[in-house]
């Protein structure tokens, strides 16, 4: 998958600068040790909502794809509350990417300039003519501070297994994975006026080691 990610500076600018990063690209470096530890795993539990779930939202999310939150509870009421709604912010990042657009649940857990950011991504998806399809999976998740209404999350992804699609002819733009395919993350997230976290600011750092070990 080829995320387009656009600076917040960008997102009002006339000229919009596009970083791109491969979702399971290769890296050039044609390494064994480059290959992916965790390719042959089996998935682990999604940390989708149960429908007992008071308030969980429900996620609309095609057939060929899957997005796998593992829960990495602590016990600890304040950071599972954290970990739970920043699990539903990654299910509605996804859900957005395979819509072309900000879906409701985006919106409910994404805000401020990061939200802007991933509206400007959805579109040109779209306008590319392109969706997402796979899986896509995020692990290691841990929160590194919860004080009042503000909480960090640092986290991995592993998008070894999500792709992207065109949706006119349905072709998958399979690429070989790699370390690239190995993401280290930190979300900054608050607590919204309606009691939910919502996720304000994200750093992503491509080509994890430690995340490619942990997979």
């Amino acid at each position: 998958m080829k995320i387009r990610f656009v600076s917040a500076a960008a997102v009002a600018a006339t000229g919009v600068l596009l970083l791109t990063t491969a979702c399971g690209s290769d890296d050039g470096g044609g390494k064994a040790n480059d290959e992916i530890a965790g390719a042959q795993k089996e998935e682990k539990e999604s940390a989708s909502p149960s429908p007992e779930e008071k308030g969980a939202p429900k996620f609309d999310l095609p057939s060929d794809v899957k997005v796998v939150v593992d829960a990495d509870k602590t016990g600890d009421k304040a950071k599972d509350e954290v970990l739970r709604d920043h699990g539903y912010a990654l299910m509605g990042m996804v859900e957005s990417f395979a819509k072309g657009e900000a879906t409701d649940n985006f919106n409910r857990y994404w805000a401020d300039g990061v939200h802007a950011k991933y509206v400007a991504n959805f579109k040109i998806y779209k306008d590319d003519g392109a969706t997402v399809t796979g899986t896509d999976r995020y692990y290691g998740r841990e929160v590194k501070s919860v004080e009042g209404n503000s909480a960090l999350v640092t986290f991995c992804e592993d998008q070894s297994q999500i792709f992207d699609k065109i949706v006119k002819t349905g072709k998958v733009e399979k690429t070989k994975p790699s370390l690239k395919s190995f993401v280290e993350l930190r979300a900054q997230l608050k607590k919204s006026s309606t009691g939910e976290w919502q996720v304000i600011d994200e750093q992503r750092l491509e080509g994890s080691r430690s995340c490619q070990q942990d997979a």
